[in-house]
């Protein structure tokens, strides 16, 4: 990934979160991981980088369920 790509991809992915839409990384390799760390800082990443594609579907199942749990929350309260 170039230096425009290192730059782009933190506000890409804000962009996409903002409209419904979430964006994954997985299995980086460290080289990308330390580049995109020292570009956009790591805790602006730090919630989508994952080791595995296995662990970014478990992240992205988790947060589908909690999602629909709060939904379902929400509506029994406002009975």
């Amino acid at each position: 990934m170039d230096s425009v790509g290192l730059h782009t991809l933190p506000s890409l992915i804000s962009e996409f979160r903002n409209v419904g839409v979430d964006i994954y990384l997985a299995g980086c390799s460290s080289n990308l991981i330390r580049r995109l760390a020292s570009s956009s800082g790591k805790a602006a990443l730090r919630h989508v980088m994952f080791p595995s594609i296995h662990d970014a579907v478990i992240s992205a199942v988790r947060a589908r369920d909690y999602a629909i749990w709060a939904e379902d929350v929400e509506k029994e309260t406002c009975l």
